[in-house]
């Protein structure tokens, strides 16, 4: 079983959509977190999981939970470290330039 981490980035985004989504909707707001943690448990098992974006941005991954939020992702060994948590309307040309540097 693989080891999931969240890089601070990635815990700065969870914050910032909870709070987002709060405001209208509390509910709400706990169930998009507890997608992306119980899509973290399902990484544990399968780390491959998601898609390859291979050439847009190498080793990185990626899987839609919860209608429209993005997990990013990499796999190194053992280990799977989720890199953002983004909405799917985000310009993802600029955040994977941001990352891939």
């Amino acid at each position: 079983m693989a080891k999931v981490v969240f890089s601070p980035l990635s815990k700065e985004d969870l914050r910032e959509i909870w709070a987002h989504i709060y405001v209208e909707n509390p509910k709400a707001a706990d169930d998009v977190i507890d997608a992306v943690f119980d899509f973290a448990e399902k990484l544990a098992e399968f780390p491959k999981l998601g898609r390859e974006l291979g050439v847009v941005a190498a080793g990185l991954r990626s899987f839609t939970v919860h209608k429209s939020y993005v997990v990013l992702y990499r796999v190194t060994g053992r280990a799977v470290e989720i890199v953002r948590v983004l909405h799917g309307r985000r310009d993802f040309d600029a955040i994977l330039a941001q990352i891939t540097d």
